[in-house]
């Protein structure tokens, strides 16, 4: 596990921003210690965090990237389908 300036630095961001994703809901630490507050994440996550830039990169929202999170790959292609005919 990594804490959050570790992580942060892995995915070229700063910790403000994975607490900002954290706080809505669309990143979520694996692990919270009760005694500090620290926020602990899995590498692998970082794929996660990789999605959601993309998604913001698309035009989409917080609240509708929090709607994509457990969704299929197709269904997130229909919602951006959705948002690109939107924009038209």
């Amino acid at each position: 596990m990594l804490q959050i300036n570790k992580f942060a630095k892995l995915c070229h961001c700063k910790a403000s921003l994975l607490r900002y994703y954290d706080s809505h809901g669309i990143l979520v630490p694996c692990y919270i210690d009760d005694l500090t507050g620290y926020r602990y994440y899995q590498s692998e996550q970082a794929l996660d965090f990789y999605r959601i830039k993309q998604l913001q990169s698309c035009g989409l929202s917080i609240k509708e990237i929090k709607a994509c999170k457990n969704k299929s790959d197709d269904e997130v292609i229909g919602i951006l389908n959705m948002k690109l005919n939107e924009q038209k």
